[in-house]
This record gives structure tokens, C-alpha cells and sequence, in this order.
């Protein structure tokens, strides 16, 4: 459904928008239509197929926590060159870089999927060098609910110059329609409030150039206003002896269209007995579940290995 020009500009005061927006966001993108791939480790499998959970990982503590980084500063730097059709409007945009010194702050939790199975790179990095696993999920199991939303992640500098300039024309919009008001400093305040919530979505779907062979999507929770509507709840797990938040995103349950879980592949390393206990365990949550050994081999030092 086509978003209205008022659907850009929240109400602070209601945390209801938040099961849409990814919608509002994405408005003129197309809609995912096909599987994506989550690498993991044993241990990370074990957990999945005991509660049916995928764990999101703070960004502040992911491998490249600069990542939000770099969308705020892009941000603040087409805030800082904007000029628009309102004075008034482009007043409340150029206040952008200020509000992003805060926004650093902000709680943002993503899961990551990569659109293709047996990337070997991902094998390598994710999946414990192919002694791992490779989840393939269905499009219908990413969709928008509880405050998640799904995006596709941006590589390039232009292109997401494009999409901060594009997320700004649109409450721009926004604001030419209701700007003729007696609430002139309601309108200012809930214009600003919006454009720092849709900067700060978008913030998490910019990457490095370098990384862009990963064609990485991503399951994004971000705090919202005070979540008094869809909380957030947040637990700790140790790795590599470091406490670490997480917030549980349901990948099974009366919410969730089944089957969502498509697929198990089996990393090279993964002995046909345990592949056999993996299928047996899978089979408690996700009855419909294909479980199959990765068709990609081995490789270490130029030698392929058994």
C-alpha cells in the first residue's frame, strides 16, 4: 500500500507506527521475494533449534562497530549541503548534524543474512571454516512485525547519498502538506522527531565499500521513543570472555508464517552423524525443514580435504 505523505511524520507520543514503518521506509523499494542465508556456528545452531530464537548483536560490538558511524556522518553531511522548497523546513534539517551526536548512543541490534548459500567467505568467517551451518530462511519469516524491519544493505557512497537525500525529499513532502497550521512549533517539533527517526533507521543499512561481495541483508530492532508499546528487551551472553547484549528475534511461533525455516545446510566439515542428530533435532521446531550437506568443499592450503 502506498504510504501518505502523513505517515512521515510521527507522533511521538505512539510507538504504534513502528510495526509499519519499514514499509513507509521502503516504500518505493521492492519487496524481498526470495530466501536468505544466515551463517552460524554449532553452538549458534544448538540455541536456534532449542528456542526458535535468532540472537541480535549490538552493533556497538559487531566486527566493524564503526558501521553506524558512517551512516550518521553521511547524515550529517547531506543535512549540512540541503536546500529544499521551505525555509522553515530546511531550518529543521540543517539541526540534523547536532541531533546525531546523540544518536551514536542509540540501541540498534541486527541480525545478518547473505543472499547466497555456500559463500565461501562466509563459510570461513561465520561457520567456524566450514565446521558451521547455513540457515535459509523465507522471505514471509523476515517480514516487519514487533518493532523488526528487513533492508538490504548499501555499498555505495552515491547510492546512499541518494537515500538519506530521498528519505529527506520525502518529509519534505510531509511537511508541504500540513505546513499550513496554527500548531507552527508542534509541526516544527514532530518534523524533527521524524526526520531523526528515519535518519536513524536508515543508518544501519550502510556499509563499506570493501564488504559489498557479502551482499548482506539484515533484520534491524532500533529503540525507539520508550518503547512503552513494543518493548525491547535486552539479555547478555559472554563471548570471548566480554559481556555482550542481544535481543531474541522469534523465528517460530503463532506469528510467523510457516515454514520459515527452509533449509539447514551442513558445513563440509560436519561429520553424516551429526548431520543425522541435526535433522532429528531440527524436526522439533521445524517439521518441513530440508537438512542437507553443503555441495561446496573444503579447502586448506591449496588441498582439498575430506
Amino acid at each position: 500500500m502506498k504510504a501518505t505523505a502523513d505517515d512521515w511524520l510521527i507522533d511521538p507520543d505512539d510507538d504504534a507506527y513502528a510495526n509499519g514503518f519499514s514499509n513507509v521506509l521502503n516504500e518505493d523499494a521492492p519487496a524481498l521475494d526470495h530466501t536468505l542465508f544466515h551463517y552460524t556456528t554449532e553452538a549458534g545452531l544448538d540455541g536456534f533449534l532449542r528456542t526458535g530464537d535468532l540472537w541480535a548483536t549490538s552493533v556497538a560490538y559487531m566486527d566493524d562497530p564503526s558501521e553506524v558511524q558512517l551512516g550518521s556522518m553521511l547524515n550529517s553531511e547531506v543535512a549540512r549541503n540541503w536546500s529544499g522548497r521551505s525555509y522553515e523546513y530546511d531550518r529543521i534539517v540543517r539541526m540534523i548534524p547536532d541531533w546525531f551526536k546523540d544518536d551514536l548512543q542509540r540501541d540498534r541490534f541486527v541480525i545478518s543474512f547473505c543472499s547466497e548459500p555456500d559463500y565461501l567467505l562466509a563459510w570461513r568467517a561465520y561457520a567456524a571454516d566450514s565446521s558451521g551451518y547455513c540457515l535459509e530462511f523465507s522471505p514471509t519469516a523476515l517480514q516487519t512485525r514487533d518493532g523488526w524491519y528487513v533492508a538490504k544493505i548499501e555499498y555505495g557512497k552515491e547510492e546512499q547519498r541518494k537515500e538519506v537525500f530521498r528519505i529527506l525529499t520525502r518529509l519534505e513532502r510531509a511537511f508541504l502538506s500540513v505546513q499550513r497550521t496554527p500548531h507552527q512549533q508542534f509541526l516544527r517539533q514532530r518534523t524533527a522527531i521524524s526526520a531523526a527517526m528515519w535518519l536513524s533507521l536508515v543508518a544501519p543499512t550502510f556499509k563499506a565499500a570493501q564488504y559489498a561481495s557479502e551482499q548482506e541483508w539484515r533484520l534491524i530492532r532500533v529503540r525507539l521513543a520508550n518503547d512503552t508499546q513494543i518493548p525491547l528487551t535486552v539479555g547478555y551472553r559472554l563471548r570471548g570472555g566480554e559481556r555482550i547484549p542481544y535481543v531474541a528475534r522469534p523465528m517460530v511461533g503463532p506469528e510467523v508464517p510457516n515454514p520459515s525455516l527452509a533449509r539447514i545446510l551442513c558445513g563440509a566439515r560436519v561429520s553424516d552423524a551429526t548431520i543425522a542428530d541435526v535433522r532429528r533435532l531440527a524436526q522439533e521446531l521445524f517439521p518441513e525443514c530440508e537438512v542437507v550437506k553443503s555441495k561446496l568443499e573444503f579447502r586448506r592450503r591449496g588441498r582439498m580435504m575430506p
